[in-house]
């Protein structure tokens, strides 16, 4: 189940990767895609670091006319402009888009790793992207951006690789998982572990856990989206036509979960799940307010939080942001009171799209003029 995506594109590396928390793999590929055209300078490259289900597909190209997970927000005119920026964008170390993870064939045995897969940490997956990027011919990236889980990476990367990424913009990140979102987390996991089909991680692929899944994966979008998110689509009169009172999937709610989850179910690799679940809420970088992150180099900063995220709550960014600020950087925290929850940067493109649209502008030396320089104005916090 190992996916190929249409417009992806592949590195290579020969030579054993010793994980961060012990194990090595034997070789490793990172899949990834670029959108736009790197320009002579090589000064306008933007690595975006998705969230933890993404694939490396940001937008839609003529390789692949598909929407991406970003459609709204990069692409040709849009906030990340990709007729101006160099746009890359990496599957993860340990997922199932295409980079070595769980279902790939170990070398020495011929086998899928499955359960044996090395514990993934955040370390592995920044450390290999900057390796691939490197390898790639890339010395610095002008701008990093991570959201969500890439907001995590995007820190580690900042604190492991100092001096690599000029500007970044971070989106409902977090330096760690506090103890609510590991709860919930921990709660999935189990979901999928719990699965009669689960067979300690060396299941078929025929006969996956496809209900584990499916309940871990209800439960996430409950953290994903927000209660006012959910009471303002559903009602209590959303009763699924033509069904009778019962006990399974009667309102709409219930429908509109069970549809996301099992798709999300036969495309997603139960190991790869895990494993990128549990290095989340590993990894901790946790020195401010006490002193910075320790990111030299770093120049302009946008760090963006939503009042409604319980997953990775706004106090989790002003943290991020102080801690950077205290590096040197010019910081700018922007706290949205806008419903969507923590997914609000994938839905939201009225709130998210201005900030977006004007910080890309100001790093490439191009001042906006209109809404979006309001919108940055009214919401801009500074320490």
């Amino acid at each position: 189940m190992v996916e190929t995506l249409p417009a992806a594109d592949y590195i290579e590396f020969a030579r054993p990767f010793p994980m961060h928390r012990g194990g090595v793999l034997e070789d490793f590929r990172l899949t990834y895609e670029t959108f736009g055209q790197l320009n002579d300078r090589r000064d306008n490259i933007v690595l975006v670091l998705p969230g933890m289900s993404a694939n490396s597909h940001v937008c839609s190209v003529a390789r692949d006319p598909e929407a991406g997970w970003w459609e709204d927000f990069a692409g040709s005119g849009k906030p990340i402009d990709t007729d101006r920026w160099y746009v890359i964008c990496f599957n993860y170390l340990g997922g199932c888009k295409g980079s070595t993870g769980p279902l790939s064939t170990e070398r020495a045995s011929g086998r899928p790793y499955q359960s044996r897969f090395p514990e993934l940490s955040i370390e592995d997956i920044v450390d290999t992207i900057v390796m691939a990027v490197k390898a790639l011919g890339m010395a610095q990236v002008t701008c990093l951006i991570g959201a969500s889980m890439g907001g995590m990476c995007a820190l580690a990367l900042l604190t492991r690789h100092p001096g690599f990424v000029r500007h970044h913009i971070n989106l409902c990140g977090a330096a760690s998982s506090l103890p609510v979102s590991t709860a919930l987390r921990s709660l999935q996991r189990e979901a999928i572990r719990s699965d009669p089909l689960w067979a300690g991680g060396e299941y078929s692929p025929d006969a996956r856990p496809i209900h584990g899944m499916t309940l871990a994966r209800k439960i996430g979008l409950l953290s994903y989206r927000s209660g006012a998110q959910l009471n303002r689509r559903f009602s209590r009169s959303d009763q699924a036509a033509g069904k009778s009172a019962g006990m399974t999937h009667d309102f709409e709610v219930e429908d509109y979960l069970q549809a996301n989850a099992w798709r999300f179910a036969r495309d997603f690799d139960p190991n790869s799940y895990l494993q990128l679940s549990r290095a989340i809420d590993l990894y901790a970088c946790l020195t401010p307010p006490q002193g910075g992150f320790q990111t030299a180099g770093l120049e302009q900063v946008l760090v963006v939080g939503v009042e409604s995220d319980t997953l990775f709550p706004v106090a989790q960014q002003q943290h991020i942001a102080q801690g950077l600020e205290q590096d040197g950087a010019e910081v700018t925290f922007v706290r949205l009171d806008c419903p969507d929850g923590h997914d609000a940067f994938l839905t939201d493109l009225r709130a998210f799209g201005p900030l977006l649209e004007h910080f890309m502008n100001r790093i490439g030396s191009v001042l906006p003029a209109g809404r979006a320089e309001r919108c940055l104005e009214l919401h801009d916090e500074r320490f």
